[in-house]
């Protein structure tokens, strides 16, 4: 896939995720109700953060180290510390703050997103 393509796939999935982000706050959770409503309201933007993190990620890995996170299993042990870094590091240095380790499932669903999304998660190749 060339630089562009590569480039606009992460820009759109970025861009996709904000837009369901919004979405989901202001309209979504508080006119959904039942199984769908909690998920709205207590898992969806946690799918939805690494639709905007990994991406983010790449593009700037990409510009500095020439390089990015085209496995799977990279791209979810990248999610796992920063699973890590939210719901275990950040509790504890910022007050009101708590752990939910239900979130780390969600983190890991958006990463499969991202990997499934952005075709199969590679990068593109130089000429």
């Amino acid at each position: 896939m060339s630089q562009r393509d590569w480039l606009l796939r992460n820009a759109a999935c970025m861009t996709g995720a904000v837009c369901l982000y919004l979405l989901n706050r202001f309209i979504l959770k508080d006119t959904v109700t039942g199984t769908l409503g909690y998920f709205l309201r207590c898992r969806f933007n946690d799918l939805m953060c690494p639709l905007v993190v990994i991406p983010m990620c790449q593009i700037v890995i990409h510009f500095f180290l020439h390089t990015s996170m085209q496995k799977l299993r990279t791209l979810l042990l990248f999610t796992l510390a920063c699973a890590f870094v939210w719901e275990f590091v950040i509790p504890l240095v910022k007050a009101g703050s708590t752990a939910d380790l239900w979130d780390v499932p969600c983190y890991l669903g958006g990463a499969l997103l991202y990997h499934c999304g952005t075709g199969d998660g590679s990068s593109f190749h130089p000429e």
